[in-house]
């Protein structure tokens, strides 16, 4: 990636558990102000609980296979075939005349 060199990327992991060990500071206060939110009703404060707290429902798709049908009915011959089958369009075509 373009950027400064040294300050580009994704930071060491001793400077993400630092942070994270900042962070573990006001765990407590997070959990108080979430409380509050949440016994004032706050929409935000709801959604975010429960997002943790409630498993989300899982999909089941069911899935059948259908027998497809053609659109239309190719025959492959080989050469011989085909020429066989223009002699004998001919002949019929020759003997009507």
């Amino acid at each position: 990636m373009s950027g400064m060199i040294g300050r580009s990327g994704r930071k060491s992991k001793t400077t993400e558990q630092e942070v994270l060990e900042k962070l573990s500071l006001l765990d407590d206060l997070f959990f108080i102000k979430l409380e509050e939110a949440l016994i004032d009703g706050k929409s935000w404060a709801l959604k975010l609980f429960a997002s943790h707290r409630i498993p989300k429902p899982t999909m089941e798709i069911q899935t059948s296979t259908i027998e497809e049908t053609p659109l239309f009915n190719i025959v492959y011959k080989n050469t011989e075939e085909i020429e066989l089958d223009n002699n004998n369009k001919l002949n019929k075509y020759d003997g009507e005349n």
